[in-house]
């Protein structure tokens, strides 16, 4: 199979995807998985920047959080050790290792695992004599020392590792082996980092720990970085018993990922055609781990390990057959033990939000919304529970735009609260449970700040102000585009088929603009900083639609020079498009109650990009009926099928339309 390999990659995985892909059009086939040898930078968010042992110049997102929060999958399997500039806080959680992303995998702090067939190994962390003996004693919140001895590496992995007795293929570690330099071109190494010199000839240069885990597990490949340079050596081993076949380790360090740097190197590696083509867990690694359980230190204090190796000493090669076994019986019986529990969990339909997984729960809107390719909406009233029609909407949207993430901002929602199961909440529960949907608090002064909207929501009385729940909708819009740029939707609008345009205002009526769905991308125009400035100046909340549609056509028309639209074409302006009633409003405003009949045929709307519902007008309070035959059914049928399934009853029990806090 075709492997790769990373050097320090230091947060660049568009880079080092967009390499592979590069790497896959000129080569003999598709890369079938990539290895990254440390500082890896799996940051989330701005708290895990902080958690980096780098100086504040060089502490950026780069791109691992678009493939922690599901914006974007790893195009290949990716397994990586840490180094030492690494998000400590992120990676503490696994000490033995796991998934950070979909189809990316930490080994942890020492790992091994098996893929198709082929056996590899990993070491987080460099050598630092001072901590080498001490217990993992760091706990967040670092402090100056804490935030790198973190990531030293310790005498229990180590120990751990040194009792594997099965052949090694791949072996990673951030810092080279030491004296690995004398077996490959040590006067080009110096030639290209002079510095290295003293430290060569003293060999002192790399860890001691690695070298003695190389001379015992013997790997067929050896992949290090750290040091920033590439470097080739192959390491001859000496048999120990007479008969024995002497061994020989490929060793590869590789570069960071900069530009015209050798920081990627493919290669073929046997493998074994009958092996599963998913990952694997070790059952010989499994089993030490089960025995050295009781070595486990949390502590500062100094420590060695076991005599003369341990585990395989004390055991023999019985004692290691009975190991297995146990281990054996013991993951069969916990594999039991959940297959039960996940098959009573099944016959449940209640679930905390806390059951969610985490990725879902930690995003903030610079990580969800930072490329410009989100679609938003809003909620400005305290409310928690979306209304069957504002479920629909975001549905539609993710279903619709499944790569991309579907942000709800909500009022009523902060990072701390506890909601109730979801038989109290089953909209939020329901939409929670969609990947690329995220649920994430309104925070309107944050948001306004370095925008013209700050001074005017500072000043604002809202519990005095007419409308306020739609002007403050109509502010926020303008805000989170022009900050992070994506679409934004009214929650009355219901996706029917992607919008081919990513700059675009929709058109109301011939010459009048509405403010319910429009999209820009990033980086942030001066048309909607004018907008925002517009909206403080003409500031009147007791005329409706003055902040919003209103808005939009006056800025508009001093842009552009407003015209009839001629058949279905749309109009453009600059570099906007001033898109065609019929993409969204195909049903006019005082045609709202048409959505609420049966109609025959059926319209197939093959010129709309998106339905806007006028829930505003919907006073009355029309609803949803199951089996009723009316549009607005059939349109929940097929475009939001979850939200149809879930939340509308029948005539008995009707879920009725409730008034839109952000609509118009």
């Amino acid at each position: 199979m075709r492997v790769a390999v990373a050097g320090c990659c230091h947060g660049e995985l568009d880079k080092i995807y967009e390499t592979l892909a590069l790497a896959e059009r000129r080569g003999a086939g598709p890369i079938d998985l990539l290895l990254c040898c440390g500082d890896f930078q799996a940051v989330r968010n701005e708290a895990d920047l902080r958690c980096m042992a780098v100086p504040p110049k060089y502490r950026h997102m780069q791109t691992f959080y678009r493939y922690y929060s599901g914006e974007k999958k790893a195009p290949v399997l990716t397994i990586f050790i840490g180094g030492n500039h690494e998000a400590s806080n992120h990676l503490q959680e696994l000490p033995y290792g796991g998934w950070v992303a979909p189809n990316i995998y930490y080994l942890g702090l020492a790992g091994v695992v098996k893929y198709r067939g082929v056996r590899i190994g990993g070491i987080s962390g460099i050598f630092k004599s001072h901590d080498y003996r001490k217990g993992h004693f760091e706990c967040p919140p670092y402090n100056s020392a804490t935030i790198r001895s973190i990531y030293h590496v310790r005498n229990v992995e180590v120990y751990k590792l040194k009792q594997l007795k099965q052949p090694m293929d791949i072996f990673l570690s951030h810092d080279w082996p030491r004296s690995i330099y004398h077996y490959g071109n040590k006067k080009q190494l110096l030639k290209t980092k002079s510095f290295f010199r003293q430290e060569v000839e003293n060999n002192t240069l790399g860890s001691p720990a690695a070298s003695e885990l190389l001379e015992h597990l013997k790997p067929t490949y050896w992949f290090s970085a750290h040091l920033h340079v590439k470097f080739a050596a192959l390491m001859q081993h000496q048999a120990k018993d007479e008969g024995e076949t002497a061994k020989a380790t490929k060793f590869l360090a590789l570069d960071k990922c900069l530009p015209h740097r050798d920081f990627l190197q493919v290669i073929e590696i046997d493998h074994d055609p009958s092996a599963p083509d998913h990952l694997e867990y070790d059952i010989e690694w499994l089993t030490i781990l089960r025995a050295t359980n009781n070595l486990i230190n949390v502590t500062a204090r100094l420590w060695n390990m076991p005599e003369n190796n341990g585990l395989h000493t004390r055991s023999g090669q019985k004692g290691d057959v009975d190991m297995l076994k146990e281990l054996q019986l013991s993951l069969l019986v916990i594999l039991l033990l959940s297959c039960g529990f996940l098959y009573q969990l099944t016959l449940k339909s209640s679930c905390l939000f806390s059951c969610l997984p985490p990725h879902k729960s930690q995003q903030g809107p610079e990580a969800l919304l930072g490329k410009g390719r989100s679609i938003v909406f809003l909620e400005t009233s305290e409310r928690t529970e979306p209304s069957p029609l504002v479920s629909c909407a975001v549905e539609s949207a993710a279903k619709v735009y499944p790569e991309q993430p579907v942000v709800f901002f909500m009022k009523g929602l902060n990072s701390s609260m506890q909601l109730p199961p979801n038989s109290t909440y089953p909209a939020f529960s329901l939409l929670s449970a969609i990947d690329n949907v995220f649920l994430i608090p309104l925070d309107m002064k944050s948001l306004f700040e370095d925008t013209p909207l700050s001074s005017w929501y500072t000043q604002i009385n809202a519990s005095a102000e007419r409308n306020w729940l739609h002007v403050s909708s109509d502010a926020s819009r303008l805000a989170i585009i022009w900050k992070y740029g994506g679409v934004y939707m009214d929650t009355d609008v219901i996706s029917i088929r992607p919008i081919p345009e990513e700059t675009f205002w929709p058109a109301q009526a011939s010459r009048y603009s509405s403010n319910g769905v429009f999209g820009f991308p990033p980086p942030a125009t001066p048309f909607l900083w004018q907008c925002m400035e517009n909206f403080v100046e003409h500031y009147n909340s007791y005329i409706w639609g003055n902040q919003g549609p209103d808005l939009m056509t006056r800025m508009l028309r001093v842009w552009c020079k407003l015209e009839d639209f001629q058949e279905l074409s749309d109009l453009r302006c600059l570099n906007v498009s001033f898109l065609h009633p019929q993409r969204f409003y195909p049903i006019s405003y005082p045609e709202w109650r048409r959505y609420y009949e049966v109609w025959s045929p059926e319209p197939s709307f093959n010129d709309s990009y998106a339905l806007h519902l006028w829930n505003y007008m919907n006073q009355e309070g029309k609803g949803v009926v199951r089996g009723s035959n009316t549009l607005v059914e059939n349109l929940y049928r097929k475009h939001c099928p979850r939200t149809y399934r879930d939340l509308i009853r029948g005539p008995e029990g009707l879920v009725a339309g409730e008034s839109g806090t952000g609509n118009k």
